[in-house]
């Protein structure tokens, strides 16, 4: 279903109750349990406000959200219902991102900044495109030339600060990428939902990689726990 947005940060809530009025609730062989959402954090927040007092949203469907709005703030923690899952590109924390981290924060330091805990979304996957594009134009002997510099481009491969950084010679897509799988879960005292990481997915068959098993993994209704999908 299509929904309207008002502007930057807020939706048509209209148009959102009349989507969920269309879904399918009749029988168990049609009925909406998996739900992808596409859309901002601001957006993605009001939605699943409204998809919780909605009747024909069960309260075990399944939300599958993408970068856009995974791993941000939930703000209606303390009402909602946990149980997200989500993907966004590898949340890496290997030694590459952990030495960038580290000549940033020193960097911070220096000028009088608070230092990142934490490098903020997509500013991995920003770092080794500027890297990328920088050998690129390094390595082109012309770089007036754009058709050169993308051939090169895609013959670059490095170990970046995002996971392994490697394009595709036919599409300039990543190539094989990693996503890093986050389920939104309640913890601590005040049951706050936060995102946590709980494995990793490729694009190939037998690609998720669970380390705490499939157990770890929390949902709506059924909670956390279960052996089998």
């Amino acid at each position: 279903p299509t929904i309207q947005t008002l502007n930057f940060t807020h939706v048509d809530e209209e148009s959102v109750r009349q989507a969920f009025d269309n879904l399918p609730t009749d029988t168990p062989a049609v009925n909406s349990r998996i739900i992808v959402l596409a859309g901002h954090f601001q957006h993605a927040e009001q939605i699943l406000r409204i998809a919780q007092e909605h009747n024909n949203v069960n309260k075990d469907t399944i939300w599958l959200g993408l970068s856009s709005w995974i791993g941000r703030d939930i703000h209606h923690s303390t009402t909602g219902v946990p149980g997200f899952l989500g993907i966004s590109l590898l949340q890496n924390r290997d030694k590459e991102y952990a030495d960038f981290l580290k000549n940033l924060q020193t960097y911070q330091e220096d000028q009088g900044v608070a230092p990142m805990q934490n490098l903020p979304i997509f500013a991995a996957e920003t770092v080794d495109a500027v890297r990328a594009m920088t050998m690129a134009l390094a390595r082109t002997t012309n770089r007036r030339d754009g058709a050169a510099v993308v051939k090169t481009l895609r013959s670059i491969q490095f170990d970046g600060v995002s996971g392994r950084m490697q394009l595709s010679s036919q599409t300039g897509d990543r190539l094989d990428p990693d996503y890093t799988i986050l389920n939104a879960r309640r913890v601590g005292e005040n049951d706050e939902i936060l995102w946590e990481s709980v494995g990793t997915a490729g694009i190939k068959e037998n690609s998720v990689y669970l380390p705490n098993g499939f157990e770890s993994v929390c949902f709506a209704e059924i909670g956390c726990g279960h052996d089998l999908p």
